[in-house]
């Protein structure tokens, strides 16, 4: 098994990672990680920064974005990932938390 090493980007005191390294932590394409960050989902938009001409997502997002599910009934089906890179469903609460920010 290959393992790999994604590490974010400091920039003004903060962590950043490209959307190349956003996507492969979250198994997402590129093209959803730029719709999301510009567009965000029911809940809100990935909080992100411009700097080089790039696009970067704040590092904290890969725990603290709320990422909906697909399908029929999408709040159901929200998560959020672990440190360790595991997907944690959301409650019904944690969703309306979510929404009511």
């Amino acid at each position: 098994m290959l393992t790999i090493t994604i590490t974010p980007i400091e920039f003004d005191g903060k962590l950043y990672y490209t959307v190349e390294q956003f996507a492969a932590l979250t198994k997402l394409s590129q093209k959803t990680i730029y719709l999301l960050a510009r567009e965000g989902n029911r809940i809100r938009p990935l909080k992100s920064v411009v700097f080089d001409k790039k696009l970067r997502i704040l590092a904290s997002e890969f725990t603290n974005y709320p990422f909906m599910g697909d399908g029929r009934f999408p709040f159901k089906k929200a998560y959020k990932f672990n440190e360790d890179g595991t997907k944690r469903e959301l409650t019904e609460e944690e969703v309306s938390h979510e929404l009511a920010r």
